[in-house]
């Protein structure tokens, strides 16, 4: 059977029961779904998996949202995505400066780029200026918390000027 010809018989039996009869229907295969997944029973999750599809093509047709279920799938695959990419640790590096020399400061290393290692010069934006700082360690950090930090620019060189 094609998916034209299983979107006409869907349909069909969509027609057929109604908007009201098929709303508990629906409701009723998400329970015996959940009831599936948590017995983890492969054969028996397959068919209320199959199950909740059929219903829920049916709910797309009665209701006529299919293009906004289409936008709101995709704009959900991608919020996912973006909670993946920014949960993915990235390098900060952790240092003081001659602003505050007392307190330490993070600043997130850009993609790319090797970080410095303890102990040596770095240059750093701090308060919007190019500064030179002590890198006291470097860690690992979710990419949407280092994002909040500043960026690190690169290795201080010894002929370069600097303030500190």
């Amino acid at each position: 059977m094609t998916v034209t010809e299983m979107q006409k018989k869907i349909n069909y039996i969509a027609d057929y029961y109604g908007p009201e009869s098929q709303r508990w229907k629906t409701v009723e295969e998400l329970i015996e779904l959940a009831n599936a997944l948590i017995h983890v029973n492969p054969q028996y999750i397959t068919e209320e998996l199959a199950d909740v599809i059929i219903m829920a093509a049916q709910i797309e047709y009665l209701y006529d949202i299919h293009a906004e279920v289409e936008c709101e799938i995709e704009r959900k695959i991608k919020r996912q995505l973006k909670r993946i990419e920014d949960a993915k640790a990235v390098p900060v590096i952790y240092g003081r400066h001659t602003l505050e020399p007392s307190k330490e400061y993070i600043w997130r290393v850009p993609k790319g780029m090797e970080p410095p290692k303890p102990g040596t010069l770095a240059k750093v934006n701090a308060r919007g200026q190019e500064k030179v700082v002590l890198v006291t360690r470097v860690e690992m950090m979710p990419k949407a918390e280092a994002k909040k930090h500043k960026a690190y620019i690169g290795p201080w060189k010894l002929e370069e000027e600097h303030e500190m």
